[in-house]
């Protein structure tokens, strides 16, 4: 099992934050915003390897982080890899389902992964939810309760059925189906893999994590797990400042249990 975190948009929304440094390594207090889903992840097992796909614009900046990173990782029986995927700007990047597509054909997932964006801090313990992934091999999908319609609006959003299996799938959804948001965080066994590698692999994907699911929920059993903590998304200039504010004394995330 592997981990597949994308981490190669150029985060324009965050200019000029974001002009000399990538999105997923802007500084939240005291550390970049990837190490907060990474410190979850390194207590994934059998987990052994975590993989994270850029772009050549910030490919040095994530050298620097990994080489920063290794150590941690070591110490928890991991690896981290990263993937280039060539791209120098904005207008000629890839799109995740086509990252996606690349870390594909570069890494075998064998029985299952854990797939999410770089972008995003969660407040609540991942743990539970990876530990029923191995146990059961479902396919989930974390959920949010949003009642902000603006909000739902900017993100996928799951319509669940009995089970709280997920029984549709929209992104960013002008009118939103129901309460629960999807962040970009789904934790997949082979079999829909093996679907995500057939949709990534066709021409010109669609540009959005949230598309691969709207695709699987027709194919597979995928099931939402509810979280009561929330998370913070990284996006714009005032998300950014959001993130700094509640993590600023460390008492939020330090209160999950385990995390460094």
């Amino acid at each position: 099992m592997i981990a597949l975190i994308l981490s190669a948009g150029f985060g324009t929304r965050l200019y000029p934050l974001t002009l000399n440094k990538p999105k997923a390594l802007l500084d939240v207090a005291g550390r970049p915003v990837i190490d907060y889903l990474v410190d979850q992840i390194l207590r994934f097992f059998p987990l052994e390897t975590i993989h994270v796909v850029c772009n050549d614009r910030f490919f040095d900046h994530f050298v620097q982080w990994q080489q920063k990173t290794a150590i941690r990782a070591h110490e928890h029986g991991k690896e981290i890899v990263l993937h280039n995927n060539g791209r120098k700007n904005a207008e000629e990047r890839l799109g995740a389902i086509a990252d996606l597509g690349l870390m594909f054909n570069r890494a075998d997932p064998g029985h299952g992964a854990v797939i999410a964006a770089s972008d995003n801090i969660y407040l609540a313990d991942l743990l539970p939810v990876w530990r029923r992934f191995v146990e059961t091999g479902e396919n989930l999908i974390p959920v949010i309760r949003q009642d902000d319609r603006g909000k739902l609006q900017r993100t996928g959003v799951a319509t669940l059925g009995r089970g709280d299996r997920v029984m549709g799938f929209e992104e960013k959804p002008a009118e939103p189906p129901s309460p629960w948001s999807v962040p970009p965080l789904y934790f997949l066994n082979r079999s829909a893999l093996n679907r995500a590698k057939v949709f990534a692999s066709q021409p010109d994907p669609p540009d959005g994590m949230g598309y691969l699911i709207r695709y699987l929920v027709d194919e597979e059993t995928i099931c939402a797990v509810k979280m009561e903590a929330g998370r913070l998304n990284v996006g714009d200039p005032a998300s950014y400042e959001d993130a700094r504010h509640v993590l600023a004394d460390g008492a939020v995330y330090d209160a999950l249990p385990g995390i460094a």
